[in-house]
């Protein structure tokens, strides 16, 4: 199976590693309760120059979990490709991931795609923190599972594949084969 998989947010905890870099009148991770941080913090759109940092997100920490699971999904044969956003005005911010990658993922191949259209992106499973992204890519594969990696900013949003954890993502498509492997009470089969 190739599984497509976000970092910001899926892999790399960028946003707590911004709220760690402002110290002041900083909310907590579970006050960004939508995707655009530029509606949750008080300087508006200059949050975003916390992207242009040369080091935000290479020295960013991996999401609880996150490294087991790719491990796991490596073991069972999956292959994996890194599907992220780089800001358009970021300097370095793919040298930096790549670098994350390389620090954090073992075996990592440099599969890494960046764009801002993961819709166009081929695989067999996407797994995203955006519901727009899943919502689109949902639409150009309807007969394929999108997961939405479950963070404060997509809490409130409906999605049918929706998991409290890497856990469940894990069991789910190393299971993908059986059919009595549920994700969300559903096995793959029935998408």
């Amino acid at each position: 199976m190739l599984i497509i998989m976000d970092m910001d947010g899926v892999l790399v905890d960028v946003q707590g590693h911004i709220i760690e870099l402002r110290k002041k009148n900083t909310p907590t991770l579970s006050d960004i309760t939508e995707w655009n941080m530029c509606n949750i913090f008080p300087e508006g759109n200059g949050v975003y120059h916390y992207f242009n940092l040369p080091y935000i997100f290479s020295d960013a920490k991996p999401i609880e979990g996150a490294i087991e699971a790719y491990t796991k999904l490596l073991d069972a044969g999956h292959e994996i490709v890194l599907c992220t956003v780089v800001p358009f005005d970021s300097h370095n911010g793919l040298h930096q991931k790549i670098t994350w990658a390389k620090n954090h993922l073992p075996n990592f191949d440099h599969n890494i795609i960046a764009t801002h259209r993961k819709d166009l992106v081929r695989g067999d499973v996407i797994i995203d923190d955006k519901i727009e992204n899943i919502e689109m890519w949902k639409k150009m594969n309807p007969n394929k599972p999108a997961i939405l990696f479950p963070r404060p900013w997509n809490k409130a949003k409906d999605w049918d594949n929706t998991v409290k954890a890497w856990g469940e993502i894990v069991d789910y498509l190393v299971g993908y084969n059986d059919p009595t492997v549920k994700l969300c009470g559903r096995s793959y089969y029935e998408e």
